[in-house]
């Protein structure tokens, strides 16, 4: 079964009713690049477990690139909207 259709049978199983979908990642970090803030911020939380900031940022950029991955392979492959 190909990846997409394995998370789109997941999908059916664990959204049947299409609520908001959130996900967090533990990584580096996520800089508010404009994928995220414009046009309505969808960074929801930030936790700094090393530095203890509260401001959300990335000062190596991995976290950010993991986080812009999934959004363009959500939106370009699954075709669900973003918010």
């Amino acid at each position: 079964m190909l990846l997409k259709q394995r998370l789109f049978a997941a999908e059916k199983i664990f959204r049947p009713h299409k609520a908001p979908l959130a996900i967090a990642f533990l990584d580096t970090g996520i800089s508010p690049v404009a994928d995220f803030t414009h046009p309505k911020d969808r960074i929801i939380a930030f936790l700094d477990l090393i530095d203890g900031k509260t401001a959300p940022y990335d000062d190596n950029g991995h976290g950010t690139h993991v986080t812009l991955f999934f959004n363009s392979f959500y939106i370009l492959f699954l075709k669900i909207k973003v918010f």
